[in-house]
Order: C-alpha cells, then structure tokens, then sequence
C-alpha cells in the first residue's frame, strides 16, 4: 500500500490526503483508511468516516437467510442501525450483517435463517465464541459443533447462557431443546 499524507495530526480530523510530505499534490480521488477507519476523499476533501460492517468491533453478526418460498424477513443492518425488510423469492439467498444480539424475524413465507461467520469477521482466528441464549419453557439445548481442533463435538446447556468455542467457518447447530445461537467474537480468550 503506498503512502500518503494528511493535514492534521489525526485521520480522523484531515481534510484532505496527499502525496508528497510538503501538502502540495492533492491524492487522487477515493477511499484511504489509517487502518481503524475509512474515509472518501473527493476534490481535495476528505468526506466523512464510512462506518464499516465488517469489523468485529462494530458489534456484527453474519446471518444467511434461504427462501424456501417467497418470504419476507425484517433485521437491523449492522453500521447504519436501519431497519431493513428484505421480500425475496423462492430460491433467493442472501447473506446480511445484522447487530450482534438480534435475530432476523421472519414476518411471512417459509424461510431458513442460519447464523454464519459474515461481516468479514474471524476469517483467519484460530477460535470464535459464539453463545447459546435459553428461550422457551424448560430452557435447554444441546449443539453440535466443530471445536477449535476440528474434532466435532456436543455440549449441552440448562437454564442460563452459556459460550462455547468452535472452528472458524463453521455453523453450530441446535440438535435438540430450544433457544438461539449467537456470534459473539473472534477469540475464545
């Protein structure tokens, strides 16, 4: 990645991004980031910083939804906050980032919604945590999953929340009893 040069002492504060240390050869036109956020630059001006869904630290989820049937599913997209209503057709899949702790609802047709590793998040950590949430009468699960060595594996839960670690781009499965699956993160530290 080349380099470049801004006119404050923070990214965050620049209004433009150049190419020589003097400030004097405005950068082209497009998107530069410090690493932590990401900025458009057009005509010599920095726009303000682009939220980025596919960061863990924005809080994301990955979700793949399968329309068996024509269906319609409504999630809060991850970065915006929005309120998105998703009326696709038979044989549609789509993937959506949505906030971690939400479950995308499902207001009508036959659809499938698994929890995925999406977002752009944890493709090469060694371990996600992902937690089982108790919903339901008698709270209990048990999920089948592939462990961090990639050996699969069960384990059951009662009552309360509970994380577990599983090997990235791998999907836990609830086998029996109830509750939900949620991505937590991209460690099991």
């Amino acid at each position: 990645m080349a380099a470049f040069y801004i006119n404050d002492i923070s990214f965050a504060t620049a209004t433009a991004v150049f190419d020589d240390s003097a400030l004097s050869i405005c950068a082209a036109d497009g998107f530069y980031s410090d690493g932590i956020i990401s900025r458009e630059q057009v005509d010599c001006i920095l726009l303000p910083e682009q939220v980025c869904p596919a960061c863990c630290t924005d809080n994301c989820a990955g979700w793949e939804i399968t329309f068996i049937t024509d269906g319609d599913v409504t999630y809060i997209e991850c970065g915006s906050g929005l309120i998105i209503d998703l009326k696709l057709k038979i044989g549609d899949i789509v993937q959506i980032c949505a906030v971690r702790g939400t479950t995308p609802i499902i207001l009508g047709g036959d659809v499938t919604v698994v929890n995925t590793i999406y977002c752009g998040c944890c493709v090469d950590s060694t371990c996600n945590t992902w937690k089982w949430v108790p919903e339901g009468g008698v709270p209990s699960a048990t999920i089948a999953y592939t462990d961090c060595a990639g050996v699969e594996s069960t384990v059951s839960f009662v009552a309360f929340e509970s994380n577990f670690c599983i090997l990235p781009g791998t999907t836990p499965i609830i086998t029996a009893g109830n509750g939900h699956l949620e991505f937590l993160n991209c460690s099991c530290d």
